[in-house]
């Protein structure tokens, strides 16, 4: 929507050259309440605005006043600005008579940077200024309008600007502290598992490698013993002692029931009470470990165990197993014991 814009003979807009009066004249009958004056033929004011249309402001006096406007260095146009009516009559003195008020005007122009050049006239003795109004095709934001503008762009760009650099240094502590973290928890961990090691290797067991599981051995079993006995009588037990593991040789009475090539004495032959309490004993007797083997191991009385009782007597902390006794124990070395 086209709008005007008036510029006063005070605005920094309009340039003078040569030499005006340093004085302003009020009056309130000038525009914006005062003039600019000039005595030198050839001083100008010229003013370069964009526009549509221009209109040229001035007061009348009751004395002969002429000035001259020029358009784009077109054609020149004298500007009368006598008050004939109060011309010549007493009392007028040398200020106006007739408010200020458009004295010329230029439409339809092309919408382009224009200029307007003011001069005295030929013949005259003054060249006044008052105000020029132009017209612009829409309407402009007003020096305050922009600057409030430009100031909230400016402060919308500080404000994305700090936003963006604070998520960059926010990224960049949480990478590098998330990148210490996770070294020094490998250190730690490097350094736990080579204590381990180191320790397992002072144990003399076996050393986990990273990556790796420790397996169980199979749990405790329980293992068929083929006798049991109560007094003087052996009867067949199904439950008669654990084991660590599944297959381990079993205690002396399994040893006595077993088939060997000693001459057949323990062949399908029941010791006797004094026998099978040596036996027993041997069999029973933990044999040392090796360096690094500590699991649990199952203790089984065979005293005095019937059909429906079994002793058990399990222990962790001495970390012993019950190991099967030798297979080539001669008969000398039995008839010694026994005896």
């Amino acid at each position: 929507m086209p709008s005007n814009i008036t510029v006063d003979d005070t605005s920094p807009e309009i340039v003078y050259t040569g030499t005006w009066d340093p004085n302003y004249y009020p009056s309130s009958l000038a525009f914006n309440g005062s003039h600019r004056l000039s005595y030198d033929p050839t001083a100008t004011a010229t003013l370069k605005f964009k526009g549509i249309a221009v209109y040229y402001w001035a007061p009348l006096w009751p004395y002969i006043v002429n000035t001259t406007v020029t358009l784009d260095n077109g054609t020149s146009h004298f500007l009368d600005l006598t008050d004939y009516d109060s011309l010549g009559k007493d009392g007028t003195g040398q200020v106006e008579t007739v408010l200020s008020q458009v004295r010329w005007s230029q439409t339809g122009l092309e919408d382009k940077e224009h200029t307007l050049v003011a001069t005295m006239a030929p013949g005259a003795i003054y060249l006044v200024v008052d105000a020029i109004t132009y017209t612009v095709s829409q309407t402009l934001p007003t020096p305050g309008a922009a600057r409030a503008r430009t100031l909230a762009i400016a402060l919308g760009t500080s404000l994305a600007l700090a936003v963006l650099l604070g998520c960059g240094f926010a990224a960049y502590f949480f990478f590098v502290l998330r990148g210490r973290w996770r070294w020094r928890r490998r250190g730690h961990t490097r350094m736990q598992s080579a204590s381990f090691n180191l320790i397992d290797e002072m144990d003399g067991a076996p050393k986990q490698r990273p990556g790796s599981m420790w397996v169980h051995p199979t749990p405790p079993q329980l293992v068929p013993h083929p006798y049991s006995f109560s007094g003087g009588s052996r009867t067949r037990s199904s439950l008669d002692e654990y084991s660590p593991w599944v297959g381990m040789g079993p205690l002396a009475s399994r040893v006595a029931d077993e088939p060997s090539d000693m001459d057949g004495e323990w062949e399908h032959r029941t010791p006797t009470a004094e026998e099978d309490d040596i036996l027993s004993a041997t069999a029973q007797r933990p044999a040392p470990l090796p360096p690094g083997a500590g699991y649990p191991y199952m203790h089984v009385s065979n005293r005095d165990v019937d059909d429906d009782a079994v002793s058990v007597a399990s222990s962790s902390s001495t970390r012993t197993r019950v190991q099967e006794m030798p297979m080539s124990t001669s008969k000398s070395d039995t008839r010694s014991r026994a005896s």
